[in-house]
């Protein structure tokens, strides 16, 4: 029991001293974090601008289409007409 209470002791405190870092460790590891923030601030960067030019394309290509669709109703409005005149034309004799 006695060396029990000796040998505990001084384990607890080889855990706590070696939990400790010292002061390179912890610029090592603050080196790292802003590193590793660095890198997300890009990848959110990346993000955006991938967003961005989707948006962009989206617009451009809803623009087309509307483009497309007026352009397909004025030639079914054309064919329509043309229609409506080859009806109204009185057979000759």
């Amino acid at each position: 029991m006695k060396k029990l209470l000796l040998i505990l002791p001084l384990a607890m405190a080889a855990l706590f001293l070696g939990a400790c870092d010292d002061k390179a460790t912890s610029e090592k590891k603050d080196a790292l974090e802003k590193k590793a923030d660095a890198l997300e601030d890009k990848a959110k960067a990346a993000k955006d601008e991938a967003a961005a030019k989707a948006h962009e394309e989206k617009a451009a290509g809803e623009a087309k289409a509307a483009g497309a669709k007026t352009e397909g109703k004025e030639k079914a409005d054309e064919l329509e007409n043309k229609a409506k005149e080859v009806r109204d034309e009185k057979p000759k004799q």
